[in-house]
């Protein structure tokens, strides 16, 4: 595992995801995505370094999806319930 700088430093030439924000991982940038005020769709999944250099590998990952996104798996689950009803269960559970 690397750092997200170094990923970018090293890999950024080639077709990676877009970096819509860097900065501090906080409540507000977490509302912004799932209020939809960033250019996603379904969310992001934001890494960082840990403090203090904690192991394994110094880093630290979430996902944050879009009320769009999750709304839309709602929709999708009534309409399907066996297909969409785990999709549905593993995006809210990432979000708790």
């Amino acid at each position: 595992m690397m750092s997200p700088n170094d990923f970018v430093k090293i890999f950024g030439h080639l077709k990676i995801p877009e970096i819509i924000y860097q900065g501090n991982f906080n409540e507000r940038f977490i509302q912004g995505v799932r209020h939809s005020y960033y250019p996603v769709e379904e969310g992001i999944v934001a890494k960082g370094n840990l403090p203090h250099g904690r192991h394994p590998h110094n880093l630290w990952m979430a996902k944050v999806k879009t009320k769009k996104w999750i709304d839309r798996l709602k929709t999708e689950a009534e309409k399907h319930p066996e297909r969409f009803r785990r999709e549905l269960t593993d995006n809210i559970l990432e979000q708790d």
